[in-house]
């Protein structure tokens, strides 16, 4: 498809999916730069080059990323919970419990390792993220979120 039509930023996205999934971690980063260049709101190319540099090594470089995509939709918990597990793991625990609760308020789906999985966070950090969803005060967080009510729609 994207042979016929190369501006497409889905297409492109999922490209950048696929390289990562396969360890191609350049071409990943280059695909996903490629659809948010046709897309500025598309903050999950960004979220997904900070999951890159994460697998690569580069905390700082996915932090930024990750900040990046929080701009673009300040509701997203993806890149919240990221950054917060990043902290986290850097030894700046206050601050990422802190954010780590504000995204899973946002979205309590993200306390689900299979959930962040199925969303392509690599090895790296879904070992962090157990470690920091295992602290008690995440763990609190959880337990709260599980026990309130559904919202219910009018």
């Amino acid at each position: 498809g994207l042979k016929v039509r190369s501006d497409v930023p889905g297409a492109l996205f999922d490209l950048g999916n696929a390289y990562y999934m396969l360890g191609k971690y350049d071409q990943a980063i280059t695909q996903y730069e490629k659809a948010f260049a046709q897309e500025k709101n598309l903050w999950p190319a960004i979220n997904n080059i900070g999951l890159v540099r994460y697998e690569m090594g580069d905390i700082k470089g996915a932090i930024k990323k990750w900040q990046e995509a929080i701009k673009i939709d300040e509701k997203a918990a993806e890149p919240i919970l990221a950054i917060a597990v990043a902290l986290y793991t850097q030894g700046q625990r206050q601050e990422a419990l802190a954010m780590g609760e504000t995204a899973l308020e946002l979205d309590g789906r993200y306390a689900d390792l299979e959930f962040l999985k199925e969303n392509l966070w690599g090895d790296r950090l879904l070992n962090d993220t157990q470690k920091f969803l295992d602290t008690p005060q995440m763990q609190a967080t959880i337990a709260q979120l599980e026990d309130s009510p559904a919202s219910v729609s009018p």
